[in-house]
């Protein structure tokens, strides 16, 4: 595993936004990896919530598999347990994201809520798209024709296709 960069983001990614850019291009979480800051897949996410990527295909996009502590899938499960609306996997994230000083690439409104209560940064799943556009990583059609992809088969992105458009016709050319 590469050590982090001081000063560049730790990004620890759920399992909804693996599986759009999986979907898409999981290149992209590679790019995001090489130029903004290091994207972590949890194993325990990958094994069970993440059919079609595997160990080869994290490692092959650039994204770094890292296994939880047994003491955090405790807790974890702890806080699951209290029938908060969080799943023990949204917790996983939740808690590696504290323990790690990272922030939580999500498109679930209720993890975002949850990590910035607990003073965690979250990260919207597109976000650092923006960020690869706006170093010039990345052409803003490309961009959109990746969010359409992505869109098609996840309804909520659907919803926020149009707020995306706008952000990135804002950024320069």
């Amino acid at each position: 595993m590469e050590p982090h960069r001081v000063g560049a983001p730790l990004y620890i990614a759920d399992a909804n936004v693996l599986i759009d850019f999986l979907n898409a291009d999981l290149k992209v979480l590679g790019l995001v990896s090489e130029f903004i800051g290091p994207v972590l897949v949890l194993r325990v996410i990958l094994r069970d919530e993440v059919d079609g990527l595997t160990l080869a295909g994290c490692a092959k996009a650039g994204l770094q598999v890292v296994d939880s502590s047994v003491e955090t899938l405790i807790q974890a499960a702890r806080h699951e347990s209290t029938g908060r609306l969080l799943s023990f996997y949204d917790w996983l994230v939740l808690l590696e994201a504290k323990e790690r000083g990272g922030a939580c690439l999500t498109n679930d409104g209720a993890l975002i809520k949850a990590c910035r209560s607990h003073g965690i940064d979250a990260v919207r799943g597109l976000a650092p798209l923006l960020q690869l556009v706006s170093l010039g990583k990345f052409r803003k059609k490309e961009a959109l024709e990746l969010v359409e992809k992505m869109a098609a088969k996840n309804s909520y992105l659907r919803k926020v296709v149009p707020e995306f458009v706008k952000k990135l016709g804002a950024l320069p050319k």
